[in-house]
């Protein structure tokens, strides 16, 4: 004879952070439907406003209104939503950069697919009427690769503005820093636009505009919430177990997030009319990100 069976399969897993667990525990801005969140030096624990000088270093681009440019990043390579980015970068004149598209404007809000895997750290309409340049810098320094907007003219002449972005590959984070400025303050433009997005713009994470001032460190940084999934392959549901024949479990455990998972412990339970008439469990010491593993548990028999 045989019986209805109903599989339950219970996971959890403990996965190394990308930041400090107090950092972790306060992530005010986010998160994304990625898992993105931000946490600038205006936060209690959070990032310290750490100028970078690009200029010292840096290769320097005088770049007119509205231009944006493929520049070269040989031997750095990026992860960002998923997707690792290598080689070279756009830039523009206009205060973001892009893995990904080219296009001459700026992004009027997020998201906005023309931009591609956009990083807008003070993505506005600079430029000077005058016939001026804006000056960026472009230099990896300590394997972080730093790009410069130095005393960059807003289109309309209300002030200048120094920033930077900052990509860190070794925790996959970005950096925006606001170093000083004359004028108009930061915020006060509705056409300024301060955040991240993938490249088909299905994810992104704004940071107000209002909230920028001299001195700030804005820290963007992925922390998912679940990294692994588990996925029962045998036996399907509701499938029909007969009495004195052997069976097994088979999983398929997949690790989807950036950060090495560590001691992801199993549990199978096997129900049937509100009774457990079998349980197993096993725990997976390391499995690294985006790693699949296949894991069969014991057999069982009902009886």
């Amino acid at each position: 004879m045989g019986f209805q069976w109903l599989l339950t399969l219970l996971l959890s897993a403990v996965a190394t952070p990308p930041m400090d667990s107090t950092q972790t525990a306060l992530m005010p801005g986010g998160p994304d439907g990625f898992g993105y969140r931000w946490l600038s030096s205006d936060d209690q624990n959070g990032p310290s406003f750490d100028w970078i000088d690009a200029t010292a270093s840096g290769q320097g681009y005088q770049m007119g209104d509205d231009q944006t440019i493929w520049v070269p990043a040989q031997n750095f390579s990026f992860w960002f939503y998923g997707r690792v980015y290598s080689d070279s970068i756009a830039v523009s004149s206009n205060g973001w950069v892009s893995f990904t598209n080219s296009p001459s404007s700026f992004p009027y809000g997020l998201p906005d697919p023309i931009f591609g895997a956009l990083l807008s750290a003070f993505g506005t309409d600079l430029g000077n009427y005058g016939g001026g340049y804006i000056s960026v810098y472009v230099a990896q320094i300590d394997g972080k690769l730093v790009i410069e907007w130095l005393d960059a003219p807003h289109l309309d002449g209300g002030g200048t503005y120094t920033f930077e972005i900052i990509l860190d590959p070794s925790d996959s984070s970005i950096t925006f820093q606001y170093l000083t400025h004359t004028g108009a303050a930061w915020g006060s433009r509705i056409t300024t636009t301060v955040g991240i997005q993938d490249e088909l713009a299905e994810y992104y994470l704004p940071f107000s505009r209002y909230l920028l001032h001299d001195s700030l460190a804005v820290k963007f940084y992925y922390s998912p919430e679940t990294d692994v999934v588990a996925e029962i392959l045998h036996p399907s549901d509701n499938e029909l177990v007969f009495v004195g024949q052997s069976d097994s479990v088979l999983v398929k455990v997949t690790n989807t997030g950036r950060t090495a998972a560590t001691n992801v412990r199993l549990l199978c339970r096997v129900d049937s009319l509100d009774f457990v008439i079998f349980e197993d469990s096993a725990t997976i010491s390391t499995l690294l990100n985006e790693d699949t593993l296949f894991f069969t548990f014991s057999s069982w028999m009902p009886n």
